[in-house]
């Protein structure tokens, strides 16, 4: 049984991150050299810098080299934390929020994600999962008509909100709210005169836009809580 509720439509990644990243001590940024990487919007914030500017102090790690823009009240690490996990936790020490933005879908084993905020979260602290959409139509055309999701093809798993909710249960996490994010306009994708079903989907996503549904959006975003409420 699904208790959490869901929460607004979130139109951009970045209203998202401000939303929900912001005003806290510390946040550990998991994957932040991916969301260092420049925009293709010509002074667009990346995704790391929103949550740079929005809490006092943020770690930041991945296991690729930080190429995008520094922060002075960021540490930055380069390491693969779920190997070196006992070495770093000294050197990171507790977290209010742990944000992993497009993460978890490229993860063999999904479930270290949910350990490591057992880890690093201080009670009552949050993990916030952003993922790709299970549902977006054009991943829905894709998988349909060629097999897989094209813009996906170094992706391991796709996540849903029940799955989140499983993986919660093990982990003393409970979900608070998900969120759809990123309504873009991919309406070019579905050709004229191509396949009838392209064009059926093309029909029901235009609908899902104009009636901002679920099908519209790219990604979905979790936000979880970990620890117990006091007995009242």
């Amino acid at each position: 049984m699904i208790e959490a509720k869901q929460g607004p439509n979130k139109s951009t990644y970045n209203n998202y991150i401000e939303t929900y990243v912001k005003e806290k001590s510390r946040v550990l940024d998991f994957g932040s050299a991916n969301h260092s990487a420049e925009t293709s919007i010509i002074g667009a914030r990346s995704a790391h810098e929103v949550i740079c500017q929005n809490n006092k102090e943020v770690i930041a790690v991945d296991i690729e080299e930080h190429t995008g823009k520094k922060f002075i009240n960021a540490k930055y690490f380069q390491t693969n934390l779920f190997d070196d996990k006992k070495s770093r936790l000294s050197e990171i020490g507790k977290v209010e929020v742990l944000f992993a933005g497009n993460v978890i879908e490229h993860l063999e084993s999904p479930g270290n994600l949910f350990e490591l905020a057992k880890d690093v979260l201080v009670d009552q602290g949050e993990i916030i999962i952003t993922t790709v959409n299970p549902v977006w139509a054009i991943g829905v055309y894709d998988r349909i008509n060629i097999g897989y999701q094209s813009n996906c093809v170094d992706h391991t798993v796709l996540i849903g909100v029940h799955e989140i909710v499983e993986y919660a249960n093990r982990f003393d996490l409970t979900l608070q709210e998900w969120n759809y994010i990123g309504k873009l306009d991919m309406t070019n994708r579905f050709e004229p005169g191509g396949k009838v079903l392209g064009r059926l989907i093309g029909l029901a996503y235009r609908f899902a836009r104009h009636r901002d549904l679920p099908f519209a959006y790219n990604l979905v975003g979790f936000r979880l809580r970990y620890g117990h409420y006091p007995d009242l």
